[in-house]
Protein backbone atom coordinates (compact mmCIF):
# COMPACT_ATOMS: atom_id res chain seq x y z
CA UNK A 1 0.00 0.00 0.00
CA UNK A 2 1.10 3.54 -0.63
CA UNK A 3 0.42 6.46 1.68
CA UNK A 4 -0.98 9.54 -0.03
CA UNK A 5 -1.41 12.71 1.98
CA UNK A 6 -3.58 15.56 0.76
CA UNK A 7 -5.83 13.46 -1.45
CA UNK A 8 -8.90 14.59 0.43
CA UNK A 9 -11.46 14.07 -2.28
CA UNK A 10 -10.62 10.54 -3.29
CA UNK A 11 -13.64 8.33 -3.82
CA UNK A 12 -14.15 4.66 -4.39
CA UNK A 13 -14.27 5.30 -8.14
CA UNK A 14 -10.94 7.03 -7.81
CA UNK A 15 -9.29 3.83 -6.71
CA UNK A 16 -9.05 2.95 -10.40
CA UNK A 17 -6.16 5.42 -10.60
CA UNK A 18 -4.28 3.16 -8.26
CA UNK A 19 -3.54 0.11 -10.27
CA UNK A 20 -3.77 -3.35 -8.82
CA UNK A 21 -1.52 -4.30 -5.91
CA UNK A 22 1.91 -5.35 -7.00
CA UNK A 23 2.51 -8.94 -7.95
CA UNK A 24 6.30 -8.72 -8.08
CA UNK A 25 8.21 -7.86 -4.94
CA UNK A 26 11.64 -8.61 -3.54
CA UNK A 27 11.66 -11.28 -0.87
CA UNK A 28 11.34 -9.85 2.65
CA UNK A 29 14.43 -9.88 4.77
CA UNK A 30 14.50 -12.44 7.54
CA UNK A 31 13.56 -11.04 10.91
CA UNK A 32 11.86 -7.97 9.40
CA UNK A 33 9.80 -6.06 11.94
CA UNK A 34 6.02 -6.27 11.78
CA UNK A 35 4.17 -3.00 11.64
CA UNK A 36 0.53 -2.00 11.84
CA UNK A 37 -0.66 1.26 10.30
CA UNK A 38 -3.78 2.59 12.01
CA UNK A 39 -6.05 5.61 11.73
CA UNK A 40 -5.83 6.11 7.96
CA UNK A 41 -8.60 6.03 5.38
CA UNK A 42 -8.01 2.82 3.41
CA UNK A 43 -9.03 2.65 -0.27
CA UNK A 44 -10.34 -0.78 -1.27
CA UNK A 45 -11.94 -2.05 -4.50
CA UNK A 46 -15.34 -1.85 -2.78
CA UNK A 47 -14.90 1.66 -1.42
CA UNK A 48 -13.08 3.49 1.35
CA UNK A 49 -12.78 2.43 4.98
CA UNK A 50 -12.35 5.21 7.56
CA UNK A 51 -10.02 4.52 10.47
CA UNK A 52 -8.74 1.38 8.82
CA UNK A 53 -5.67 -0.62 9.77
CA UNK A 54 -3.09 -2.44 7.67
CA UNK A 55 -0.56 -4.93 9.03
CA UNK A 56 2.78 -5.20 7.20
CA UNK A 57 4.97 -8.25 7.64
CA UNK A 58 8.29 -7.36 6.03
CA UNK A 59 7.30 -6.19 2.56
CA UNK A 60 3.97 -8.04 2.47
CA UNK A 61 0.54 -7.08 3.71
CA UNK A 62 -0.77 -9.71 6.09
CA UNK A 63 -4.31 -10.10 7.35
CA UNK A 64 -3.62 -10.96 10.98
CA UNK A 65 -2.35 -8.46 13.55
CA UNK A 66 0.32 -10.06 15.76
CA UNK A 67 0.69 -9.02 19.35
CA UNK A 68 4.29 -7.90 18.86
CA UNK A 69 3.51 -5.59 15.94
CA UNK A 70 4.76 -2.03 16.07
CA UNK A 71 1.78 0.34 15.77
CA UNK A 72 2.19 3.50 13.68
CA UNK A 73 -0.52 6.18 13.72
CA UNK A 74 -1.08 7.58 10.20
CA UNK A 75 -4.25 9.55 10.93
CA UNK A 76 -5.07 12.16 8.30
CA UNK A 77 -3.54 10.12 5.48
CA UNK A 78 -4.91 7.83 2.79
CA UNK A 79 -3.71 4.26 2.24
CA UNK A 80 -4.12 3.28 -1.42
CA UNK A 81 -3.03 0.20 -3.41
CA UNK A 82 0.50 0.26 -4.81
CA UNK A 83 0.76 2.05 -8.15
CA UNK A 84 1.49 0.30 -11.44
CA UNK A 85 3.54 2.28 -13.98
CA UNK A 86 3.59 0.73 -17.46
CA UNK A 87 5.68 3.48 -19.10
CA UNK A 88 8.80 4.60 -17.25
CA UNK A 89 12.34 5.34 -18.50
CA UNK A 90 14.06 5.88 -15.16
CA UNK A 91 14.42 8.10 -12.13
CA UNK A 92 16.61 8.95 -9.18
CA UNK A 93 19.40 10.02 -11.52
CA UNK A 94 19.52 6.69 -13.39
CA UNK A 95 17.78 5.17 -16.39
CA UNK A 96 16.71 1.73 -17.56
CA UNK A 97 19.15 2.02 -20.46
CA UNK A 98 22.14 1.82 -18.12
CA UNK A 99 23.78 -0.86 -16.01
CA UNK A 100 22.14 -3.17 -13.50
CA UNK A 101 23.01 -0.78 -10.67
CA UNK A 102 21.36 2.08 -12.57
CA UNK A 103 18.23 0.01 -13.06
CA UNK A 104 18.02 -0.83 -9.34
CA UNK A 105 18.57 2.82 -8.47
CA UNK A 106 15.67 3.89 -10.71
CA UNK A 107 13.42 1.14 -9.30
CA UNK A 108 14.00 2.19 -5.68
CA UNK A 109 13.49 5.87 -6.56
CA UNK A 110 9.95 5.13 -7.76
CA UNK A 111 9.19 2.69 -4.95
CA UNK A 112 9.72 5.52 -2.53
CA UNK A 113 6.79 7.24 -4.25
CA UNK A 114 4.41 4.29 -4.07
CA UNK A 115 5.08 2.49 -7.37
CA UNK A 116 5.26 -1.21 -6.55
CA UNK A 117 4.93 -2.64 -10.07
CA UNK A 118 7.10 -1.14 -12.78
CA UNK A 119 7.54 -1.81 -16.49
CA UNK A 120 10.93 -0.61 -17.76
CA UNK A 121 10.79 1.40 -20.99
CA UNK A 122 13.65 1.74 -23.40
CA UNK A 123 14.35 4.59 -25.84
CA UNK A 124 15.43 4.54 -29.47
CA UNK A 125 18.99 3.30 -29.83
CA UNK A 126 21.14 1.10 -32.03
CA UNK A 127 19.47 -2.28 -32.61
CA UNK A 128 22.37 -4.27 -31.14
CA UNK A 129 22.36 -2.13 -27.99
CA UNK A 130 18.62 -2.62 -27.60
CA UNK A 131 19.02 -6.39 -27.86
CA UNK A 132 21.77 -6.28 -25.23
CA UNK A 133 19.68 -4.11 -22.90
CA UNK A 134 16.70 -6.41 -23.36
CA UNK A 135 18.77 -9.30 -22.05
CA UNK A 136 19.77 -7.32 -18.93
CA UNK A 137 16.25 -6.14 -18.17
CA UNK A 138 14.82 -9.62 -18.69
CA UNK A 139 17.15 -10.99 -16.00
CA UNK A 140 15.92 -8.38 -13.52
CA UNK A 141 12.32 -9.16 -14.51
CA UNK A 142 12.93 -12.85 -13.80
CA UNK A 143 14.20 -11.88 -10.34
CA UNK A 144 10.97 -9.99 -9.65
CA UNK A 145 12.42 -6.47 -9.71
CA UNK A 146 10.54 -5.50 -12.88
CA UNK A 147 7.16 -6.48 -14.28
CA UNK A 148 8.40 -6.50 -17.87
CA UNK A 149 9.92 -4.50 -20.72
CA UNK A 150 8.38 -1.85 -22.94
CA UNK A 151 10.17 -1.00 -26.20
CA UNK A 152 9.40 2.60 -27.20
CA UNK A 153 11.22 2.92 -30.49
CA UNK A 154 12.91 2.60 -32.87
CA UNK A 155 9.79 1.73 -34.92
CA UNK A 156 8.20 5.21 -34.76
CA UNK A 157 7.47 7.99 -37.21
CA UNK A 158 10.16 10.63 -37.89
CA UNK A 159 7.34 13.19 -38.11
CA UNK A 160 6.41 12.53 -34.46
CA UNK A 161 9.75 11.47 -33.05
CA UNK A 162 9.55 13.60 -29.88
CA UNK A 163 12.74 13.04 -27.84
CA UNK A 164 14.04 10.17 -29.99
CA UNK A 165 17.08 10.32 -32.26
CA UNK A 166 15.85 10.58 -35.85
CA UNK A 167 18.99 8.94 -37.26
CA UNK A 168 18.24 5.71 -35.40
CA UNK A 169 14.57 5.40 -36.38
CA UNK A 170 13.47 2.64 -38.74
CA UNK A 171 10.38 1.05 -40.21
CA UNK A 172 8.76 -1.72 -38.14
CA UNK A 173 10.17 -4.77 -39.89
CA UNK A 174 8.49 -7.88 -38.40
CA UNK A 175 11.84 -9.71 -38.41
CA UNK A 176 13.47 -7.02 -36.25
CA UNK A 177 10.45 -6.85 -33.97
CA UNK A 178 10.73 -10.60 -33.49
CA UNK A 179 14.43 -10.16 -32.70
CA UNK A 180 13.61 -7.85 -29.79
CA UNK A 181 10.91 -10.19 -28.50
CA UNK A 182 13.29 -13.13 -28.52
CA UNK A 183 16.00 -11.11 -26.74
CA UNK A 184 13.56 -10.32 -23.91
CA UNK A 185 13.02 -14.06 -23.24
CA UNK A 186 9.31 -13.77 -22.61
CA UNK A 187 9.52 -10.54 -20.60
CA UNK A 188 8.56 -8.18 -23.44
CA UNK A 189 5.19 -6.74 -22.45
CA UNK A 190 4.62 -3.90 -24.91
CA UNK A 191 6.06 -2.38 -28.10
CA UNK A 192 5.19 1.13 -29.28
CA UNK A 193 5.20 1.62 -33.04
CA UNK A 194 3.84 3.81 -35.79
CA UNK A 195 1.45 1.45 -37.51
CA UNK A 196 1.17 3.54 -40.69
CA UNK A 197 4.79 2.82 -41.62
CA UNK A 198 5.65 -0.08 -43.97
CA UNK A 199 5.37 -3.33 -42.04
CA UNK A 200 3.40 -1.73 -39.21
CA UNK A 201 0.21 -3.80 -39.50
CA UNK A 202 2.18 -7.03 -39.96
CA UNK A 203 4.21 -6.19 -36.84
CA UNK A 204 1.00 -5.60 -34.87
CA UNK A 205 -0.28 -9.04 -35.88
CA UNK A 206 3.07 -10.60 -34.93
CA UNK A 207 2.97 -9.00 -31.48
CA UNK A 208 -0.60 -10.13 -30.92
CA UNK A 209 0.32 -13.70 -31.83
CA UNK A 210 3.14 -13.71 -29.24
CA UNK A 211 1.04 -12.17 -26.48
CA UNK A 212 2.84 -8.81 -26.54
CA UNK A 213 0.83 -5.59 -26.41
CA UNK A 214 1.01 -3.49 -29.56
CA UNK A 215 0.77 0.21 -28.68
CA UNK A 216 0.02 3.01 -31.12
CA UNK A 217 2.27 5.98 -30.45
CA UNK A 218 4.68 8.49 -31.97
CA UNK A 219 2.49 8.12 -35.02
CA UNK A 220 1.30 10.26 -37.92
CA UNK A 221 -1.51 7.86 -38.83
CA UNK A 222 -4.93 8.88 -40.05
CA UNK A 223 -8.20 7.82 -38.46
CA UNK A 224 -8.67 4.98 -40.95
CA UNK A 225 -5.10 3.70 -40.49
CA UNK A 226 -5.52 3.69 -36.73
CA UNK A 227 -8.79 1.76 -36.97
CA UNK A 228 -6.99 -0.80 -39.14
CA UNK A 229 -4.24 -1.16 -36.52
CA UNK A 230 -6.81 -1.67 -33.75
CA UNK A 231 -8.55 -4.36 -35.78
CA UNK A 232 -5.16 -6.03 -36.28
CA UNK A 233 -4.60 -6.21 -32.51
CA UNK A 234 -3.33 -2.87 -31.14
CA UNK A 235 -4.80 -2.29 -27.66
CA UNK A 236 -2.87 0.63 -26.09
CA UNK A 237 -2.49 4.32 -26.96
CA UNK A 238 0.98 5.49 -25.93
CA UNK A 239 0.64 8.83 -24.06
CA UNK A 240 -2.57 9.87 -25.81
CA UNK A 241 -2.59 13.38 -27.37
CA UNK A 242 1.22 13.58 -27.27
CA UNK A 243 3.38 12.74 -30.32
CA UNK A 244 0.39 12.27 -32.63
CA UNK A 245 -1.82 14.46 -34.87
CA UNK A 246 -4.32 16.68 -33.14
CA UNK A 247 -8.06 16.04 -33.14
CA UNK A 248 -9.65 17.79 -36.13
CA UNK A 249 -13.21 18.09 -37.32
CA UNK A 250 -12.36 16.91 -40.86
CA UNK A 251 -9.41 14.68 -40.05
CA UNK A 252 -10.00 13.25 -36.54
CA UNK A 253 -6.71 11.33 -36.68
CA UNK A 254 -5.71 8.60 -34.23
CA UNK A 255 -7.12 10.31 -31.13
CA UNK A 256 -10.75 9.78 -32.09
CA UNK A 257 -10.14 6.18 -33.16
CA UNK A 258 -8.32 5.33 -29.93
CA UNK A 259 -10.90 6.97 -27.68
CA UNK A 260 -13.97 5.44 -29.30
CA UNK A 261 -12.83 1.80 -29.27
CA UNK A 262 -13.51 0.05 -25.96
CA UNK A 263 -10.67 -2.42 -26.54
CA UNK A 264 -8.03 0.31 -26.25
CA UNK A 265 -6.41 1.48 -23.00
CA UNK A 266 -5.20 5.08 -23.20
CA UNK A 267 -2.11 6.32 -21.39
CA UNK A 268 -2.19 9.81 -19.88
CA UNK A 269 0.69 11.84 -18.42
CA UNK A 270 -0.99 13.84 -15.67
CA UNK A 271 1.80 16.26 -14.76
CA UNK A 272 0.13 19.54 -15.76
CA UNK A 273 2.63 19.99 -18.61
CA UNK A 274 1.86 17.32 -21.18
CA UNK A 275 -1.93 17.73 -21.03
CA UNK A 276 -4.38 20.56 -20.48
CA UNK A 277 -7.05 19.69 -17.88
CA UNK A 278 -9.70 19.89 -20.62
CA UNK A 279 -7.88 17.20 -22.63
CA UNK A 280 -7.71 15.05 -19.52
CA UNK A 281 -11.44 15.50 -18.95
CA UNK A 282 -12.12 14.66 -22.61
CA UNK A 283 -10.29 11.35 -22.26
CA UNK A 284 -12.15 10.45 -19.07
CA UNK A 285 -15.49 11.41 -20.53
CA UNK A 286 -15.14 9.27 -23.65
CA UNK A 287 -12.91 6.41 -22.47
CA UNK A 288 -14.08 6.14 -18.88
CA UNK A 289 -12.00 5.48 -15.81
CA UNK A 290 -11.69 1.78 -16.59
CA UNK A 291 -9.76 2.46 -19.80
CA UNK A 292 -7.42 5.18 -18.53
CA UNK A 293 -3.92 4.35 -17.30
CA UNK A 294 -1.85 7.07 -15.67
CA UNK A 295 1.82 6.83 -16.59
CA UNK A 296 4.86 8.89 -15.66
CA UNK A 297 7.01 8.57 -18.82
CA UNK A 298 9.69 9.55 -16.31
CA UNK A 299 13.35 10.06 -17.14
CA UNK A 300 16.45 10.25 -14.97
CA UNK A 301 15.50 13.53 -13.26
CA UNK A 302 12.37 12.09 -11.59
CA UNK A 303 12.79 12.45 -7.85
CA UNK A 304 16.05 14.42 -8.22
CA UNK A 305 15.59 17.95 -9.55
CA UNK A 306 16.73 20.36 -12.23
CA UNK A 307 19.94 19.85 -14.20
CA UNK A 308 21.29 18.21 -17.35
CA UNK A 309 20.71 14.54 -18.09
CA UNK A 310 20.91 12.03 -20.92
CA UNK A 311 17.88 10.36 -22.48
CA UNK A 312 19.42 7.69 -24.65
CA UNK A 313 21.93 9.50 -26.86
CA UNK A 314 20.22 12.91 -26.47
CA UNK A 315 20.98 15.59 -23.90
CA UNK A 316 18.11 16.91 -21.82
CA UNK A 317 17.86 19.98 -19.62
CA UNK A 318 15.38 20.05 -16.76
CA UNK A 319 14.21 23.45 -15.58
CA UNK A 320 11.45 23.94 -12.99
CA UNK A 321 10.56 20.27 -13.29
CA UNK A 322 10.05 20.34 -17.08
CA UNK A 323 12.41 18.21 -19.19
CA UNK A 324 13.26 19.47 -22.69
CA UNK A 325 15.86 18.57 -25.29
CA UNK A 326 18.83 20.90 -25.40
CA UNK A 327 18.61 20.89 -29.22
CA UNK A 328 15.13 21.74 -30.43
CA UNK A 329 13.39 22.23 -27.08
CA UNK A 330 10.97 19.31 -27.47
CA UNK A 331 9.49 17.87 -24.27
CA UNK A 332 11.64 14.90 -23.28
CA UNK A 333 9.65 12.70 -20.93
CA UNK A 334 8.72 13.96 -17.49
CA UNK A 335 9.92 14.19 -13.91
CA UNK A 336 6.60 12.85 -12.64
CA UNK A 337 6.04 10.20 -9.98
CA UNK A 338 2.85 8.20 -9.64
CA UNK A 339 1.89 9.58 -6.24
CA UNK A 340 1.87 13.10 -7.69
CA UNK A 341 -0.19 11.98 -10.68
CA UNK A 342 -2.77 10.33 -8.40
CA UNK A 343 -2.91 13.23 -5.97
CA UNK A 344 -3.32 15.70 -8.81
CA UNK A 345 -6.17 13.64 -10.27
CA UNK A 346 -8.27 13.70 -7.10
CA UNK A 347 -7.41 17.16 -5.77
CA UNK A 348 -6.78 19.38 -8.81
CA UNK A 349 -8.27 17.72 -11.88
CA UNK A 350 -10.95 15.90 -9.82
CA UNK A 351 -11.35 13.40 -12.68
CA UNK A 352 -12.72 10.56 -10.59
CA UNK A 353 -15.23 12.55 -8.58
CA UNK A 354 -16.66 14.36 -11.62
CA UNK A 355 -16.95 11.11 -13.54
CA UNK A 356 -18.72 9.37 -10.65
CA UNK A 357 -21.13 12.25 -10.04
CA UNK A 358 -21.96 12.48 -13.74
CA UNK A 359 -22.80 8.78 -13.80
CA UNK A 360 -25.13 9.10 -10.80
CA UNK A 361 -26.87 12.13 -12.28
CA UNK A 362 -27.34 10.33 -15.59
CA UNK A 363 -29.24 7.47 -13.96
CA UNK A 364 -31.35 9.75 -11.76
CA UNK A 365 -32.54 11.80 -14.75
CA UNK A 366 -34.37 8.82 -16.19
CA UNK A 367 -36.69 8.32 -13.24
CA UNK A 368 -38.16 11.54 -11.83
CA UNK A 369 -38.16 11.47 -8.08
CA UNK A 370 -35.34 8.91 -7.98
CA UNK A 371 -32.15 9.90 -6.21
CA UNK A 372 -30.73 6.41 -5.84
CA UNK A 373 -27.97 7.15 -8.34
CA UNK A 374 -25.82 4.14 -9.07
CA UNK A 375 -28.31 1.74 -7.42
CA UNK A 376 -30.75 2.43 -10.26
CA UNK A 377 -30.96 -0.45 -12.74
CA UNK A 378 -33.55 0.62 -15.30
CA UNK A 379 -32.43 0.14 -18.92
CA UNK A 380 -31.64 3.39 -20.66
CA UNK A 381 -31.17 4.25 -24.30
CA UNK A 382 -28.45 6.75 -23.47
CA UNK A 383 -26.05 4.37 -21.80
CA UNK A 384 -25.04 0.76 -22.39
CA UNK A 385 -24.94 -0.01 -18.66
CA UNK A 386 -28.62 -0.18 -17.72
CA UNK A 387 -30.03 0.82 -14.36
CA UNK A 388 -33.41 -0.15 -12.98
CA UNK A 389 -34.86 2.12 -10.40
CA UNK A 390 -36.03 0.52 -7.20
CA UNK A 391 -37.02 3.76 -5.58
CA UNK A 392 -40.67 3.99 -4.44
CA UNK A 393 -40.81 7.74 -4.38
CA UNK A 394 -43.80 9.39 -6.00
CA UNK A 395 -43.31 11.01 -9.36
CA UNK A 396 -43.38 14.79 -9.24
CA UNK A 397 -46.47 16.50 -10.71
CA UNK A 398 -46.43 17.17 -14.42
CA UNK A 399 -45.80 20.75 -15.48
CA UNK A 400 -48.96 22.74 -16.20
CA UNK A 401 -49.76 23.75 -19.75
CA UNK A 402 -49.94 27.34 -20.76
CA UNK A 403 -53.38 28.94 -21.12
CA UNK A 404 -52.39 30.32 -24.52
CA UNK A 405 -54.25 28.17 -27.10
CA UNK A 406 -51.61 28.76 -29.77
CA UNK A 407 -49.09 26.84 -27.67
CA UNK A 408 -50.94 23.52 -28.10
CA UNK A 409 -50.59 23.17 -31.87
CA UNK A 410 -52.96 23.98 -34.69
CA UNK A 411 -52.29 21.88 -37.75
CA UNK A 412 -51.47 18.38 -39.03
CA UNK A 413 -48.00 17.43 -37.80
CA UNK A 414 -47.33 20.80 -36.22
CA UNK A 415 -45.59 20.88 -32.83
CA UNK A 416 -45.06 23.81 -30.56
CA UNK A 417 -43.81 23.80 -27.01
CA UNK A 418 -45.77 25.61 -24.33
CA UNK A 419 -43.83 27.98 -22.16
CA UNK A 420 -42.57 25.94 -19.24
CA UNK A 421 -44.65 22.95 -20.39
CA UNK A 422 -44.20 19.71 -22.32
CA UNK A 423 -44.16 18.83 -26.02
CA UNK A 424 -47.67 18.52 -27.46
CA UNK A 425 -48.77 17.27 -30.84
CA UNK A 426 -51.55 18.86 -32.91
CA UNK A 427 -55.13 18.25 -31.84
CA UNK A 428 -57.60 16.40 -34.05
CA UNK A 429 -59.68 18.52 -36.34
CA UNK A 430 -63.31 18.71 -35.36
CA UNK A 431 -62.77 18.66 -31.62
CA UNK A 432 -65.53 20.75 -30.12
CA UNK A 433 -64.43 20.73 -26.51
CA UNK A 434 -61.37 22.82 -25.71
CA UNK A 435 -58.92 21.76 -22.96
CA UNK A 436 -59.88 22.67 -19.44
CA UNK A 437 -57.17 25.31 -19.11
CA UNK A 438 -58.56 27.15 -22.13
CA UNK A 439 -62.15 26.93 -20.91
CA UNK A 440 -61.17 28.21 -17.51
CA UNK A 441 -59.31 31.08 -19.15
CA UNK A 442 -62.37 32.04 -21.16
CA UNK A 443 -60.65 31.52 -24.50
CA UNK A 444 -61.63 29.58 -27.60
CA UNK A 445 -59.32 26.84 -28.75
CA UNK A 446 -58.76 26.64 -32.55
CA UNK A 447 -59.93 23.02 -32.52
CA UNK A 448 -63.25 24.09 -30.95
CA UNK A 449 -64.37 25.60 -34.27
CA UNK A 450 -66.41 22.87 -36.03
CA UNK A 451 -65.78 21.87 -39.63
CA UNK A 452 -68.33 22.93 -42.34
CA UNK A 453 -69.69 19.39 -42.69
CA UNK A 454 -70.17 19.07 -38.97
CA UNK A 455 -71.82 22.48 -38.86
CA UNK A 456 -74.34 21.41 -41.54
CA UNK A 457 -75.16 18.20 -39.74
CA UNK A 458 -75.62 19.99 -36.49
CA UNK A 459 -77.89 22.60 -38.08
CA UNK A 460 -80.04 19.91 -39.70
CA UNK A 461 -80.35 18.01 -36.43
CA UNK A 462 -81.31 21.17 -34.58
CA UNK A 463 -83.96 22.02 -37.20
CA UNK A 464 -85.46 18.51 -36.92
CA UNK A 465 -85.66 18.84 -33.18
CA UNK A 466 -87.42 22.19 -33.43
CA UNK A 467 -89.87 20.85 -36.04
CA UNK A 468 -90.77 17.87 -33.88
CA UNK A 469 -91.32 20.07 -30.89
CA UNK A 470 -93.75 22.31 -32.79
CA UNK A 471 -95.74 19.31 -34.03
CA UNK A 472 -96.08 17.91 -30.53
CA UNK A 473 -97.33 21.20 -29.25
CA UNK A 474 -99.81 21.48 -32.13
CA UNK A 475 -101.23 18.01 -31.53
CA UNK A 476 -101.12 18.34 -27.84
Amino acid sequence: MATASGARDATSSGSAACARPATTHPQPASGARRQTLVGARVVLPTGTVPDGSITIDGTRISGATPADAHVIDVSGHWLVPGFVDIHNHGGGGASFSGTADDVHKAIHAHRRHGTTTLVASTVTDDMDLLVQQAGLLSELAEQGDLAGIHFEGPFISPCRKGAHSEELLRDPDPAEVRKLIDAARGKAKMVTLATELPGGIDSVRLLAEHGVIAAVGHTDATYEQTVEAIEAGATVATHLFNAMPTLGHRSPGPIAALLEDERVTVELINDGVHLHPAALELAFRHAGAGRVAFITDAMDAAGIGDGRYLLGPLEVEVSEGVARLVEGGAIAGSTLTMDRAFQRAVTIDRCWTRWARRSRRRWARWRPGCRSGSSCRRRSRRSPSPPRCRSRRRRPPRPRRSADPWCWGHGPGHRRRAAGGRWRGHLRRGRTRAPRSARSAGRTHPAAVPSPARTARSAAAAAAVRTGARRRRAHG
